[in-house]
């Protein structure tokens, strides 16, 4: 006997409180009023952009000292392997 397909997977969210300094936070407001966003909106852009960022760092640095492929490199920072080689090809 079927049950049926299953329920789409659901999204959680975890609250987390940050203290931050007070140009931080008004600089974030300033880009939050420039892009018509909330604050809580720009810091998960900016936090999804900087776990981006480090991401590379790490691949590319695995990658640079021979340690990994630039395809297993990509995979470490979910890109395309073309991604990866544009991106450090601009970096070197």
């Amino acid at each position: 006997m079927s049950e049926g397909p299953s329920p789409p997977a659901e999204r959680y969210s975890t609250v987390v409180q940050l203290e931050l300094p007070d140009e931080l936070v008004s600089d974030m407001d300033g880009i939050a009023e420039r892009e018509g966003l909330t604050r809580s909106e720009v810091a998960k852009r900016l936090l999804a952009m900087s776990i981006q960022e480090l991401a590379f760092e790490a691949a590319f640095d695995e990658w640079r000292t021979g340690r990994t492929t630039a395809v297993a490199a990509a995979e470490m920072c979910h890109m395309t392997t073309w991604e990866f080689m544009d991106r450090a090809s601009r970096r070197a």
